[in-house]
């Protein structure tokens, strides 16, 4: 009876000590930035990470994808626009110097549309709606005006507004259209 008497003190103790255990908090705490959402595989394109943190969309239809962007930080009680702006020249200066980011080799209008469009060679503008943490850039590719067997890349940036900076690791977001 006596042993039974400890080992029910021993449980009892151990329950104090693990219970007052102080709990982490994981709540972001750093400056809000926006960046490209990670993609999942769907029935219309495939998406996958690399080691340099870039993605890959290899469409094949002519659907509309959405390109999703994640604000990090505490939800905003207005809408937050930002600009986005396709890469004409090569990136060398991404976060990963072992890494270039080649430009963009689809041409607009002929592969693909922005929906709603841009005006002339003006940055795109995607709003992430007030209380919200997405919001999406649409994009139409017309892989009919492409070669079988060939790729056309779209290479997208992200920029920093007076509202919000941009990520610099998750900036550039690379759909390649291709007609199988």
């Amino acid at each position: 009876m006596k042993t039974i008497k400890i080992f029910y003190a021993i449980i009892a103790a151990c329950f104090l000590v693990l219970g007052s255990c102080e709990k982490p908090d994981y709540t972001y705490t750093g400056p809000s930035v926006a960046e490209f959402a990670p993609r999942t595989t769907s029935s219309t394109y495939t998406s996958a990470f690399s080691v340099t943190i870039r993605q890959a969309n290899y469409v094949t239809s002519t659907d509309t994808l959405e390109i999703a962007l994640n604000l990090v930080g505490p939800h905003l009680d207005r809408d937050i626009n930002l600009e986005y702006a396709l890469v004409t020249d090569t990136v060398k200066d991404f976060p990963s110097t072992t890494y270039i980011i080649p430009p963009t080799t689809g041409t607009e209008g002929v592969h693909f549309n922005f929906v709603p469009a841009r005006t002339g060679g003006a940055n795109g503008i995607v709003t992430i709606p007030a209380k919200s943490s997405v919001g999406f850039i649409k994009l139409n590719s017309l892989s009919a005006q492409t070669a079988p067997d060939v790729s056309k890349r779209v290479v997208i940036r992200l920029l920093s507004t007076s509202d919000l900076n941009v990520n610099p690791n998750f900036q550039y977001f690379i759909v390649t259209i291709t007609r199988l």
